[in-house]
């Protein structure tokens, strides 16, 4: 209309004869079912560049953590069929592999050998550390398979779990007692022990920040009781204490808080008497398991920062599953609503898996903001091109993924324990409504709109699907089905693709 608008002068002076026609009118949206079969061969036609991805990811400090919430998505024929969903990520917050099992930690000797073939296959180092909340010493068959083809490969357990085992022996059934904090805060204290430099370095800071604040000649205590747990642990080293010390330390603390000083001001007792030293008996041989491995680096320093005039460094930590933690509550918004079925679960978790590996990687490694660009392929081509016309990548942190390796993931992995693909029990164009949604309108399998063969997505490249797809658009009348007879939906069904 804008560009007609400039004619109205010479329409009206009678220098041009035309009339202008109305636009058209908007067709309907289609309902959220074609948007979700689009998505989902946008996603499968280039499901190998996405697994690619996810099995090109690496690291030398590995964290092998489950959680069994997702699970309860799974809807269709594959519902209750999963329990537990199991991830492996390194260092930097990546996931290597997600497999989904019916037992938590059983059937995962797959996982495992695939991860063996790809660091060999690649000739990358193999990893030195393993973070588990589980089946750290002892026999465990699972770990074996590391220790055989790994032998400097250690297994240790997460510091939070072993806390959170301990935890048990509260009385209260929450974390509602108020010298509850205090205590894991101890028992932290008795495991851990800060470096002397980063702290000295970090209450210098602090002294000028309280100088600058007109407060002459602060003491010790006042350094002390302004220094908050986020400015230690982004600002300074911990290592483990010997396993002699943690064990008296915590030993002393369980003696300190299984007393009067365990009590509230209600007098009610911390610490249940008889469970916490059962509970201790049986823990002790973990704290082992909890020692940092000599020669095995774990925090990188990422960058600086300057508070008070003093330049601190700026630390992450590689110790402890903390990262896969949180991956798991992101993980329940890679795939929305409520249920999903199979197909829809792992075309979500796919696409979920890339972008967060991309995520993390952009987080570590640059320095810069960076465009975010989840596509491999176009990448790789700008940085070709721009090496050519300019000698420099436009994405210079970007490694092309490696071939895929065959390794199978999430639902693909369940699938697999009963010798049939995805597609043979769960096919990908379903007809089951993902109850996600709240949307009533019910799912036509005859729309020829809807129709996309899978030879036919992967014969094409994505923008001649696309093409092809906005070509096939019904119309008005053919979206309002309702309006139509038998035998006109019936015509519409035997319509054939102009491809």
């Amino acid at each position: 209309m804008s560009d007609c608008a400039l004619y109205c002068k010479s329409v009206q002076s009678g220098l041009i004869l035309t009339t202008f026609e109305e636009p058209p009118p908007h067709y309907p949206l289609p309902t959220y079912q074609w948007f979700l079969r689009v998505y989902q061969q946008e996603v499968l036609s280039r499901s190998e560049e996405v697994k690619a991805a996810v099995t090109s990811i690496f690291g030398r400090v590995l964290k092998m953590d489950s959680t069994k919430k997702v699970t309860k998505k799974l809807a269709g024929k594959a519902a209750r069929t999963a329990a537990w969903s199991t991830y492996l990520g390194n260092e930097y917050g990546q996931v290597l592999m997600s497999a989904i099992t019916a037992i938590e930690g059983c059937g995962l000797e797959e996982m495992v050998s695939g991860i063996l073939r790809r660091y060999s296959e690649a000739d990358v180092l193999p990893p030195v550390l393993l973070y588990v909340d589980s089946n750290c010493c002892g026999k465990s068959a699972l770990m074996d398979i590391f220790r055989s083809a790994w032998p400097h490969f250690v297994v240790g357990l997460d510091v939070w779990h072993f806390m959170q085992r301990l935890a048990v022996g509260v009385t209260t059934t929450t974390d509602t007692h108020r010298l509850y904090a205090t205590f894991m805060g101890q028992l932290s204290a008795a495991i851990f022990q800060w470096d002397r430099t980063d702290l000295n370095l970090l209450k210098s800071a602090k002294r000028e920040e309280l100088i600058h604040s007109n407060i002459q000649n602060p003491s010790d205590s006042d350094i002390q009781a302004r220094l908050d747990r986020k400015e230690l642990s982004l600002h300074c080293c911990r290592m483990t204490r010997s396993t002699e010390v943690i064990r008296e330390r915590i030993q002393a603390v369980l003696e300190l808080f299984d007393g009067d000083s365990g009590r509230d001001t209600m007098g009610v007792p911390l610490l249940h008497h008889e469970r916490i030293w059962e509970l201790w008996k049986q823990q002790q041989k973990h704290v082992e398991c909890l020692q940092d491995p000599k020669g095995v680096q774990l925090y990188t320093q990422t960058g600086t920062l300057k508070k008070g005039g003093v330049v601190l460094p700026v630390y992450r930590c590689a110790r402890g599953s903390t990262s896969l933690e949180s991956f798991h509550l992101h993980l329940q918004r890679f795939i929305p609503g409520t249920s999903a079925s199979a197909s829809n679960f792992q075309t979500y978790l796919l696409e979920g898996l890339m972008h967060w590996n991309e995520d993390r990687r952009i987080a570590a490694t640059s320095t810069e903001k960076e465009t975010v660009l989840y596509d491999a392929r176009l990448k790789t081509a700008t940085n070709r091109l721009s090496q050519k016309l300019f000698n420099k990548n436009i994405f210079p942190t970007f490694q092309p993924p490696n071939k895929y390796t065959g390794e199978l993931i999430g639902i693909e992995y369940l699938y697999s324990q009963t010798g049939k693909p995805l597609g043979a029990q769960d096919p990908v164009v379903e007809t089951e409504p993902d109850e996600g949604f709240e949307d009533p309108a019910a799912m036509d399998d005859d729309d020829p709109t809807i129709q996309i063969e899978d030879s036919f997505l992967s014969a094409l490249s994505r923008e001649r699907a696309r093409h092809i797809m906005q070509q096939n658009r019904p119309s008005q009348s053919e979206l309002s089905g309702n309006a139509m007879d038998a035998e006109q939906m019936k015509k519409v069904g035997q319509r054939k693709s102009p491809a």
